[in-house]
């Protein structure tokens, strides 16, 4: 299987911590985000990684360099010159991937609980082309299922916007995004879009011709590393709960 790690973000909400590291590198419990990551897809069997950078983009390469896992491969998408956004990132990383294998995309400040091995599983038994973990969580951006868990829309209730495919089937209901998605190797060559744009778009133009559907997992711990207080919160867990990671 392969991977995606978007880890090109700017990290504002880190700011001043950021102001130097790549939020990529900030740590939890004495360990960057990003090796967290790279170790949970190593144990899960990853056969190669593409990890996208931007932001300080020298630094994380440099710390990739250092790093080594035994049939693991970790390949560079630089966008050192633009920002690609989510789904351009995928597109800009297509022809790095083991072809025909599936792609388990993730981001790399998001920690979490999620068996990938599980997440194959169900994505092959249901036939899902696309497969999104969502979770019942607060917050105001929300993806929208309808009742044959086919992917419709999504919505930021903060800013009233919201957009929706055609011939939505009710009742819907609303997930949030995990942040953790995968996706068959065949969709890469049925991207429309060009440049900078979101991966949720991408999904929602798919969701028209292809099964693009939901994979709910409430049970997980899930923190995503986009502020001060939620990577209090994450140190805080691991150093109470001695958890491992994965």
């Amino acid at each position: 299987m392969n991977a995606l790690l978007l880890s090109a973000g700017l990290g504002t909400r880190l700011r001043p911590l950021t102001n130097n590291i790549p939020k990529a590198l900030i740590e939890v419990n004495n360990e960057p985000i990003l090796k967290l990551n790279l170790d949970k897809l190593y144990k899960f069997g990853i056969s190669r990684v593409i990890v996208n950078v931007h932001y300080l983009s020298d630094k994380i390469i440099d710390y990739i360099k250092k790093l080594s896992y035994p049939n693991m491969e970790i390949v560079i998408s630089d966008e050192s010159e633009k920002l690609l956004d989510t789904g351009g990132a995928l597109l800009k990383a297509k022809d790095l991937f083991i072809k025909d294998e599936p792609i388990l995309i993730h981001n790399v400040d998001i920690l979490s609980g999620t068996n990938f091995s599980e997440l194959l599983e169900y994505k092959n038994s249901k036939n899902i082309d696309v497969l999104l973990v969502v979770q019942n969580r607060t917050n105001d951006r929300k993806v929208i299922f309808d009742s044959s868990n086919k992917l419709v829309g999504w919505v930021n209730h903060n800013s009233n916007v919201k957009k929706t495919i055609k011939n939505v089937v009710m009742p819907t209901t609303e997930f949030s995004f995990s942040g953790i998605s995968l996706i068959s190797y065949d969709l890469l060559q049925d991207i429309p879009y060009t440049g900078a744009f979101s991966i949720i778009n991408l999904f929602l133009n798919w969701s028209e011709k292809y099964n693009v559907s939901y994979y709910e997992d409430t049970n997980s711990y899930w923190f995503d590393i986009g502020t001060i207080d939620s990577l209090e919160q994450a140190n805080n867990f691991f150093k109470t709960t001695n958890l491992n990671f994965y």
